[in-house]
């Protein structure tokens, strides 16, 4: 008797590198989610390993209809993060925005303003 057909060798490869890459796209996700932006640079890396494996085998990208949809969720997911860092790079390169107001949220979840509301002016004696 002999062993399966490297047709099906292949495609059962493929299939379990789809499913690493699955569990791998939603670490990517929790680590976006919970600011573990240090572990993306390995995330990254470990995925277009198994993006360029999978790109040899298009059955196998076939035959995995939500690997698409994660690698959509998870990309939107990062531009989402960067428009965020970029946002607060902008703010912290004005430090007179940083003592005029800020809006935080407090325990009870309403919206609160701390700060003053008064620009702090240098005056010169003459």
């Amino acid at each position: 008797m002999t062993g399966p057909s490297p047709r099906l060798t292949q495609l059962r490869r493929a299939a379990a590198t789809s499913e690493t890459l699955l569990a791998l796209l939603q670490g990517e996700r929790d680590a976006i989610l919970s600011g573990r932006l240090e572990a993306l640079d390995q995330i990254a890396r470990q995925k277009e390993a198994l993006l360029s494996h999978l790109s040899s085998n298009s059955m196998a990208l076939l035959d995995t209809p939500t690997l698409a949809p994660a690698l959509k969720r998870n990309h939107r997911l990062l531009e989402a993060a960067l428009r965020g860092l970029q946002e607060v790079k902008a703010r912290i390169a004005q430090p007179e925005a940083l003592l005029s107001d800020m809006e935080i949220y407090g325990p009870s979840g309403q919206k609160t303003r701390i700060g003053s509301t008064a620009q702090k002016r240098i005056h010169r004696k003459l």
